[in-house]
């Protein structure tokens, strides 16, 4: 490892000892380590755990404006080919080639005339949460000897990204700061084994008003309609992990 390599590392390992500073500082690290690998353009995201029949994701990027702009009218995160792959190849570097965009032309064209031709993204989880690290530029193309050089670094980063924004995002997900007592996370439990409000009280021993009651204060601070509604935030959520 020469002497630019373990300072580059060094860093890396400094700004996870610091811990999740705040969004600004964090990303702006990934950002200066990005442009030094001869980049112009990075995105860190994450995968929202709900809707669970609807893609959403928290994203931060340097991005021209009209280009996240029109990303987002057009909902093409629904659509956008690097993260459709990087959600079933978590781990794995994608490289942008025209045939991963053959299915998305009209995107990928919009995309390239905002200067976002050439790039490679890489996908990373933590816990329950999923998250991408993309870097792209306008000018040049990636060649095998440039990948060669700068594909361990990219991977570093990625892993970093994600250990240091994935927390700070996911702060701005809804319902995330919901507080559940034991017994309503024991409640949603036994509902997600399929247990009836009456088993349940028959479990703990109490009246099936008792537990419906934990039912409804489950159902009001997930902002849901039922307990099935509530039971499946809860999980998407992590809340049920403890």
């Amino acid at each position: 490892m020469n002497v630019r390599d373990a300072c580059f590392r060094e860093n890396l390992y400094s700004l996870v000892e610091c811990g999740t500073k705040c969004q600004k500082e964090n990303f702006q690290f990934i950002e200066e380590n990005v442009f030094a690998m001869g980049f112009d353009y990075v995105s860190y995201g994450i995968k929202m755990p709900i809707p669970l029949t609807k893609f959403r994701a928290i994203m931060i990027s340097n991005y021209p404006d009209a280009w996240q702009a029109r990303y987002d009218q057009a909902d093409y995160i629904q659509i956008d080919p690097v993260v459709l792959k990087g959600l079933k190849t978590i781990g794995e570097q994608i490289n942008w080639t025209d045939s991963l965009f053959s299915n998305a032309r009209q995107f990928w064209e919009e995309a390239q005339s905002y200067g976002i031709k050439y790039g490679l993204s890489r996908s990373s989880r933590l816990g329950s949460t999923i998250g991408m690290l993309s870097a792209s530029r306008h000018n040049t193309s990636i060649s095998p000897e440039e990948l060669a050089h700068i594909q361990d670094k990219f991977y570093w980063l990625a892993q970093v990204a994600h250990i240091t924004l994935s927390h700070v995002l996911s702060e701005n997900i809804p319902e995330r700061n919901v507080i559940l007592t034991k017994r309503e996370i024991e409640v949603l439990k036994w509902t997600a084994d399929g247990k009836s409000a009456y088993d349940i009280s028959m479990i703990f021993g109490v009246s099936k008003n008792t537990i419906d009651f934990h039912i409804k204060n489950c159902i009001a601070k997930l902002n849901t309609t039922n307990k099935v509604a509530a039971t499946v935030k809860a999980v998407s959520l992590g809340l049920l992990s403890t």
